[in-house]
């Protein structure tokens, strides 16, 4: 994880899967676990952890994938349309492998998130493309 050093982490939730912060940035980061698959059952998971953290606000969310993880359609229906947007005002995803690349244009082409959304190569990039969303 790489933050600025002003940048604090004023909550902090770890699951198994996924470690959800709350930073002093005005911005949601959620790291998954390296090998971790993701379904609906592990969002939800980490949907009460964040409704909880976000006390019912909405907040510009950073999704950073572990190097190996992956995920089903169940995921991504409820991260794209369903609940798990309850609390996002956009999303940025860091994709670093090939097959994350595939993933989020699959997820980007057929999914189709209702909330504004892009996939970015590094942390920096989309942390500042976020910053609009503040």
């Amino acid at each position: 994880m790489v933050l600025d050093e002003k940048i604090t982490v004023l909550k902090r939730v770890t699951l198994s899967h996924s470690d959800i912060m709350l930073r002093s940035d005005g911005i949601v980061q959620i790291n998954y676990a390296p090998e971790a698959h993701f379904t609906e059952k592990q969002a939800r998971e980490w949907f009460v952890e964040l409704e909880k953290m976000v006390e019912g606000k909405s907040y510009p969310i950073l999704k950073v994938p572990g190097d190996h993880s992956t995920t089903d359609q169940s995921n991504r229906d409820f991260v794209a349309k369903g609940e798990g947007l309850k609390y996002s005002k956009a999303e940025a995803f860091v994709l670093k492998s090939m097959a994350h690349r595939i993933i989020g244009n699959f997820y980007m082409m057929v999914d189709k998130p209702l909330k504004p959304t892009k996939m970015f190569a590094n942390e920096e990039d989309a942390v500042n493309w976020l910053y609009q969303f503040r």
